[in-house]
């Protein structure tokens, strides 16, 4: 749905700041449209207001590799992180791809918030790929109480491995969660954060880098980590009804190749 704003509109200013204390955040793009992912509901001259809204006038793929920085997340960034996974749900449904995540939001299942709370106060914690507002410079590594300095575009839990997953012998990392936002999709920010994932393997001194994703479909998911490097360690079946990959990445062979 995209709705032309005349300008200038009474009220805008109210709505936009309204809306960039939300979760989801607010463009006002040229051509004078009003242009968000989500916008939650708002009061303006008396009216409530409702939308989805999405600009036609913006570029289909953003680029915004270059404004991307990696910061800590908190216990408080679990809603935004909720979000991250609510879409991702939806857009998998979408495509027809159930099988992963299934059909509900992740946010409707408090054993999924409970999860994130372990994820950020566990292991190496919670990370978050933010879009970073107005150019801002973030010193790194920084944590955020509370709203971060941007657009929260993807996540990344590091810690030890999931309990489904049988132990190594050796010390290792384990990706715990991964996820970012479709919108964005085509800027690496996947990448990114399995780049910050290895930094901190490298420096625990570690060599192993584990993380296992859904097996079944049409098998894209492994791909795409072999694609970052991974190889293939160990299939499961979790609980007898979700088709499993366990990847592994050792970074000691990653340095020698790098050296070669």
């Amino acid at each position: 749905m995209l709705f032309k704003i005349p300008s200038p509109f009474p009220g805008l200013a109210t709505f936009s700041s309204i809306l960039q204390r939300s979760q989801n955040r607010i463009r006002y793009a040229s051509g004078d449209y009003l242009a968000a992912i989500s916008l939650q509901t708002a009061w303006i001259n008396g009216i409530k207001v409702s939308l989805i809204v999405r600009s036609t006038n913006l570029p289909k793929k953003s680029t915004i590799n270059n404004d991307i920085t990696i910061i800590r997340g908190t216990v408080d960034a679990i809603p935004a992180v909720l979000h991250l996974l609510d879409t991702a749900v939806q857009w998998l449904v979408s495509h027809d791809r159930t099988g992963q995540w299934g059909t509900a939001p992740f946010s409707e299942n408090p054993q999924r918030a409970e999860q994130l709370r372990e994820f950020a106060t566990t292991g190496h914690g919670l990370w978050l790929a933010v879009k970073v507002a107005n150019n801002m410079r973030i010193l790194q590594p920084q944590s955020t109480y509370g709203e971060a300095p941007g657009d929260i575009v993807g996540a990344l839990a590091v810690g030890e491995k999931m309990p489904y997953v049988a132990p190594v012998s050796e010390p290792e990392l384990y990706v715990r969660l991964l996820v970012s936002d479709r919108q964005y999709a085509g800027n690496q920010i996947g990448k990114r954060l399995l780049d910050h994932a290895r930094d901190l393997a490298s420096k625990d001194g570690v060599s192993l880098l584990r993380v296992d994703c859904y097996a079944g479909g049409d098998g894209k998911l492994i791909r795409y980590y072999e694609s970052q490097g991974f190889k293939r360690f160990e299939r499961l079946d979790v609980k007898g009804e979700w088709p499993c990959q366990v990847l592994a990445q050792r970074l000691d062979e990653m340095k020698g190749e790098e050296r070669c």
